[in-house]
């Protein structure tokens, strides 16, 4: 869900259409010769894609949240890029046009070193990012999914996610090996700073 700012951009972002709780089809915005913008409305084309099994994952899970909010009709954009570069940040909240949004997904991980307990402190840091960009940028009752691993400091992000929001769910995908200790929080119903 994050970019790099990049001159060259090229490949422009995903948008994946969800239709009453289905994955409907998705496009690649491309930005205009000169441009870096991959809005439609400055320009930029479109061209039909497939996602890969992990953007189809994310989509089917944040589709099914978003059919039982009553939300029928819904474009999810993925953005890829470094999400601790200054440049990416200002890259997002432009895209946002000082807008609040209705959900936050952060698909981060952090290059692994090896060493369990370095590789989950840094999954942490990117997380702790995450919602630090969520709390900014999220609307009333919104929803931050956001993805992790179990070790330590994962009960203590999960206590303050629920300082932010009303419900807090831990969602295991089908995709993800069992041995793994990768895990999805939905943080359900933004309630503010």
């Amino acid at each position: 869900m994050c970019q790099k700012f990049l001159p060259k951009i090229t490949k422009g972002d995903k948008r994946v259409f969800i239709i009453n709780g289905k994955i409907k089809g998705a496009i690649s915005r491309l930005p205009k010769k000169g441009s870096i913008l991959s809005n439609m409305s400055k320009g930029a084309s479109a061209k039909k894609i497939e996602i890969n099994k992990h953007e189809t994952m994310i989509s089917k899970i944040v589709a099914n949240k978003l059919k039982k909010q009553n939300i029928y009709f819904a474009g999810i954009d993925f953005i890829q890029g470094d999400f601790m570069q200054e440049e990416m940040l200002i890259e997002m909240v432009a895209k946002l046009e000082n807008k609040l949004v209705d959900l936050v997904i952060s698909d981060m991980a952090p290059n692994i070193s090896g060493i369990k307990m370095v590789d989950q402190q840094r999954a942490i840091n990117l997380n702790e990012l995450a919602l630090d960009f969520a709390k900014k940028h999220l609307k009333q009752n919104g929803f931050f999914l956001v993805k992790t691993f179990v070790g330590a400091d994962f009960e203590e992000y999960v206590k303050d996610l629920r300082s932010y929001f009303k419900k807090v769910f831990k969602i295991k995908p089908d995709s993800s090996r069992s041995r793994s200790s990768e895990i999805f929080l939905l943080g359900h119903e933004f309630c503010g700073t």
